[in-house]
């Protein structure tokens, strides 16, 4: 039995050494591989890594150019309210004058009728008023 064994094990080992010489013999060959299957790993976590800066570049970019316009479109809805409100201002004025105009107007000519000429003074928009509501009032 021991002398099986002791055949088994040298059976073993000459594989070994075998194996052995055939690494041996590829050992260039097999650096070589090793060499180029580490390049291969680098150069992809080079990728992944100038890829994720990138994608983080391009993430930051847009966060900028979207505050950028958000604060642009809000600089510009309060220049248009400003100007907005600019507008009613001016328009609300003019209908105010316009209407007293015509009230003035609507005034004299009353008066003109209850008096029959024009006064030569001028007269208070109050007086006139006065005046004609003791009279019966403005007609339309």
């Amino acid at each position: 039995m021991a002398s099986d064994e002791m055949q088994r094990a040298l059976e073993e080992r000459g594989q070994a050494a075998s194996l052995g010489c055939a690494m041996r013999q590829d050992s260039d060959t097999f650096r070589n591989a090793t060499t180029k299957l580490q390049s291969v790993y680098r150069g992809h976590k080079s990728r992944l890594w100038y890829g994720e800066k990138s994608n983080t570049r391009h993430i930051n970019a847009t966060r900028l150019q979207a505050a950028f316009r958000g604060y642009k479109g809000r600089s510009q809805a309060q220049q248009l309210q400003t100007r907005h409100s600019s507008v009613l201002r001016v328009q609300a004025a003019f209908r105010g004058h316009r209407t007293r105009e015509t009230v003035r107007v609507r005034v004299m000519e009353r008066l003109q009728e209850l008096r029959g000429a024009r006064p030569r003074r001028r007269v208070h928009v109050s007086e006139i008023l006065a005046l004609a509501l003791e009279q019966g009032g403005f007609g339309r």
